[in-house]
């Protein structure tokens, strides 16, 4: 059983009254879900579906079980909703729900969803059109993932240099992310042991002085992980005043890494105020990055093979 206070926190159910809610408050069962446990499995029968109270549920599909390789489809943070196909169909689920760290859940079997709404008309019309509208656009930003992949993937077989590559990456990238109004992207020199602008977009690229120094620089070679900002002034990781400039009013940084290898970055930011970024959006950035850095560390290693060709060739002249 949950309180009324706590079904209020879903989105879904804002509009609805604190009478018809405390009924309905009966009818779920709050559940706790420790990191990477399964909050259901892909191929489970699905009886339930669930509302999020804190934490995040990444929903995940298989796409080689054998090799239990999987693509990351969303992730759903508290207000969101999970598990609504069991409404419409009896069939098994098509995706696998997993907590990311600590997640508490109001689980609520399908049947007794089905009774309470055909006793109110109008909970009924609010809470399956808000379904209707929130899934309708979860497909259509999985949509845009799986076309921006796609066109990511084309870049890359096309056989471009790096640097027209990750210009042509870096412009697909804006475009899903309308509230980043510039970026740029950075790899590694192991010559002159700094990262070097190799690609920008709205940036005079001038202002983008990439210092050993920088805390942002340093955190990265120790983390080697992404770093969002939605506002750099109430940053608790570093002192606004510390931050580069390019980093601007908020930003989102995206490494490069393959096998371990720290190879570069990409950096999306807005100068001037807050970046809406959406789960989503993060994740398709996680999987563009993935598909780039296998195609840095080839180019990477064609360059070094060619320089210790050119080497080669001078020793023997001497």
């Amino acid at each position: 059983m949950s309180d009324v206070s706590k079904v209020k926190q879903i989105g879904l159910f804002k509009n609805i009254d604190e009478k018809i809610l405390g009924s309905f408050s009966s009818m779920l069962k709050e559940e706790h879900f420790s990191d990477g446990q399964a909050v259901f499995n892909e191929d489970d029968s699905g009886e339930e579906m669930y509302f999020i109270l804190s934490g995040e549920v990444q929903i995940v599909k298989f796409v080689n079980k054998e090799d239990g390789v999987s693509q990351l489809l969303s992730s759903l943070t508290p207000g969101d909703f999970f598990g609504e196909m069991a409404l419409f169909d009896q069939k098994k689920r098509s995706a696998t729900a997993r907590a990311k760290g600590d997640v508490a859940v109001l689980k609520m079997n399908c049947k007794d969803f089905y009774a309470f709404l055909e006793n109110d008309v109008f909970m009924t019309i609010n809470v399956l059109g808000g379904m209707l509208a929130e899934t309708i656009r979860r497909l259509r930003e999985t949509d845009i993932g799986f076309v921006t992949i796609y066109e990511t993937g084309r870049l890359l077989a096309s056989g471009e240099k790096i640097e027209n590559l990750l210009q042509g990456i870096l412009s697909k990238i804006l475009e899903v992310v309308p509230s980043a109004e510039r970026g740029f992207v950075a790899l590694w020199n192991e010559f002159s042991e700094m990262f070097e602008l190799r690609s920008s977009h709205g940036f005079d690229d001038a202002t983008i002085v990439l210092k050993k120094d920088d805390c942002l620089i340093k955190w990265l070679k120790e983390n080697k992980d992404r770093l969002i900002a939605s506002d750099t002034a109430q940053m608790s990781l570093f002192n606004r005043n510390l931050l580069p400039k390019y980093c601007g009013a908020s930003f989102v940084l995206q490494p490069f890494v393959h096998r371990g290898e720290l190879l570069g970055f990409l950096l999306i930011s807005n100068g001037t105020r807050k970046m809406e970024i959406r789960p989503n959006q993060v994740n398709l950035l996680s999987g563009i990055a993935a598909q780039v850095a296998p195609v840095i560390a080839n180019a990477k290693k064609i360059t070094e093979e060619e320089n210790r060709k050119r080497l080669q060739r001078a020793k023997a002249w001497q």
